[in-house]
């Protein structure tokens, strides 16, 4: 319906703060402006109600990424062990970060920091996509064990367990490595992070400082 059509000039589409843009009465979803503080193309692909404003990106910023690994030999006895010796009430579950060594590679608005985190160094809020697979070895059968991610930021005194990413396994035999799939979406702000984290219920007819989980291999990629 509408043909523009130049050489030499281009189209400049209402340019707003990210104060202005949020006083919007009522914006129309699909509703476009140039965000000055942020510095891209923005839409709302949310509702009137409810908008929830996403950045154009060009493909190299699309590209943006960052991966997290870790590998370990087969486990044998006194490999690391993420819960071993945690005492907590029956029945109730044991929640820890994997403290892992980890080694990172490919990164583009990200760095790795000391203690087992994909920092986000990019300059707008943007959503990524989070996948990563976890293999491990459970020493205890009949044990729900959860895995899934959390975000943190600077100013966070703990992270915020991201609860739509967890990912439920049952172990069924002892001495058997699992792996299981995790994956999310999640919006990131400058600086903020993200970090690996299980979850493990009393299971097994064991007491819950017996049941250890020794992790195989990680691999984390966001993009």
């Amino acid at each position: 319906m509408l043909d523009v059509e130049a050489t030499d000039k281009g189209i400049l589409i209402p340019r707003l703060t990210t104060a202005q843009r949020d006083a919007i009465t009522l914006p129309a979803t699909y509703l476009i402006i140039f965000n000055t503080d942020e510095l891209g193309l923005q839409f709302n692909f949310g509702t009137p109600q409810d908008p929830k404003w996403s950045t154009i990106l060009s493909n190299a910023e699309r590209g943006s990424r960052g991966s997290l690994n870790y590998n370990a030999p087969t486990p044998t006895s006194g490999q690391p062990t993420t819960f071993t010796g945690t005492t907590v009430n029956t029945g109730s579950p044991v929640i820890k970060k994997l403290d892992i060594t980890t080694t990172a590679s490919d990164l583009r608005d990200f760095v790795s920091t000391a203690d087992n985190r994909l920092q986000y160094t990019g300059d707008v809020t943007r959503f990524f996509r989070v996948t990563y697979a976890v293999s491990f070895f459970a020493s205890t059968n009949n044990v729900i064990w959860a895995f899934y991610v959390a975000k943190g930021d600077d100013e966070a005194v703990e992270p915020i367990l991201l609860e739509d990413t967890k990912s439920y396994v049952l172990t069924t035999g002892t001495g058997n490595d699992i792996t299981i799939p995790v994956v999310g979406s999640i919006e990131l702000a400058p600086g903020d992070y993200i970090e690996t984290w299980a979850e493990r219920y009393q299971g097994g007819g064991n007491t819950n400082s017996t049941i250890s989980l020794e992790v195989i291999s990680l691999n984390l990629v966001i993009d």
